[in-house]
């Protein structure tokens, strides 16, 4: 777990959740942990659990800001990743995710709700599960220079992407 955890970075580790139960997370970001790098990893969540909290990567708070995830390999869990900020007002800032693989996650592939400047580029999303309402990427309320692209998403079920609320304008940077 991160929490209020800055500059650290790991290359070339695996992250495995212990447990198939419930709560089953390899890594979690809170209190404001940023500038962090997690790049040619192996994150593998929950294989099993089709509950909403098993979570491979989490964040369920604002604050957790210009981390970078690349060319990462991150199996499983409901949520492949599940990055939520706190409110409109409170969100987590200017993460990026670049050339990573997202695989046999059970309902989403990707998920973040509440992001400033997102950045979700050159990413694959695949699953061999076949739950008919599953989203590759899902992406609510995102504020100034979100940038996707590049993607490839190839899942069975509902929709490879979903977008809600993405605000910005040409001055944004």
């Amino acid at each position: 777990e991160f929490d209020d955890a800055s500059w650290i970075s790991f290359d070339n580790f695996t992250f495995s959740a212990q447990g198939t139960g419930s709560y089953a997370c390899a890594l979690k970001f809170d209190g404001g942990s940023s500038n962090n790098s997690i790049t040619n990893c192996q994150i593998e969540g929950s294989a099993t659990s089709a509950s909403s909290l098993a979570r491979t990567i989490q964040s369920n708070s604002a604050g957790n800001n210009a981390n970078t995830f690349m060319h990462n390999t991150i199996i499983g869990g409901y949520y492949g990743v599940y990055f939520r900020g706190g409110s409109t007002t409170s969100t987590n800032e200017d993460n990026v995710w670049e050339n990573n693989i997202f695989e046999d996650a059970y309902r989403y592939g990707a998920y973040y709700y509440y992001s400033t400047n997102l950045k979700w580029n050159k990413n694959k999303v695949s699953s061999s599960r076949n739950y008919s309402s599953m989203y590759g990427f899902y992406s609510y309320y995102s504020y100034k220079a979100s940038e996707i692209i590049g993607n490839d998403i190839n899942i069975p079920g509902y929709a490879a992407m979903w977008l809600g609320y993405h605000e910005g304008n040409n001055n944004d940077k």
